[in-house]
């Protein structure tokens, strides 16, 4: 199958935008998940290239199966908070 490319790279910081999650695998009830508005950062992804592996989330791989991975859009890059400057007066830079 083909590799899909990611709007995520390895490094990105990234914000998690959707927590809800159905568990039928008993197996996964112990599993760490993500928490809403968290902030992550990508250091993988699956071999489909549309789920990712967070360094601040790290789980044991089950049993015949790899590592927990979680589906891109899950997630929003982080944004940079835009900073408003206020403009001097010449009287306040003398």
């Amino acid at each position: 199958m083909e590799r899909l490319k990611s709007q995520f790279k390895v490094g990105d910081k990234v914000v998690c935008i959707n927590d809800s999650f159905t568990v039928r695998d008993p197996k996964c009830m112990f599993i760490n998940f993500l928490k809403k508005r968290e902030k992550y950062t990508v250091r993988g992804f699956c071999s489909m290239g549309i789920s990712l592996h967070l360094e601040e989330v790290r789980n044991e791989p089950l049993p015949g199966r790899n590592e927990i991975w979680f589906y891109n859009w899950l997630f929003c890059k982080k944004l940079n908070p835009i900073i408003k400057i206020k403009s001097l007066s010449k009287s306040q830079v003398s």
